[in-house]
């Protein structure tokens, strides 16, 4: 159902899964999704208890307690890229 663990033990030990990139003008960044209603199993989460045109499965309604803990795995998640050796992230969040 998509990725779950540790991110963390997936970086390098050198921190860098860009390559190289200072000989061009170029930047690497990380997508993060939070797939919402839309998630295709049945563990999906979303601001409200429906389901999307795309999947079989109603998403659970997250608490206030959940959407902070969200707010902290994307914060998380941002931190792990950027020792990885993205240049920045966008955060993807479905309905």
């Amino acid at each position: 159902f998509g990725f779950c663990g540790e991110f963390s033990i997936q970086i390098p030990m050198d921190g860098d899964t860009s390559g190289d990139t200072s000989t061009v003008p170029a930047r690497i960044c990380m997508q993060i999704l939070h797939a919402g209603r839309y998630a295709i199993h049945p563990f999906a989460v979303s601001a409200s208890s429906t389901s999307s045109p795309i999947s079989p499965f109603g998403a659970k309604e997250l608490s206030t307690s959940d959407v902070k803990s969200t707010i902290r795995d994307f914060v998380n998640c941002a931190v792990l890229a950027k020792e990885a050796g993205y240049d920045g992230v966008e955060i993807m969040g479905s309905e």
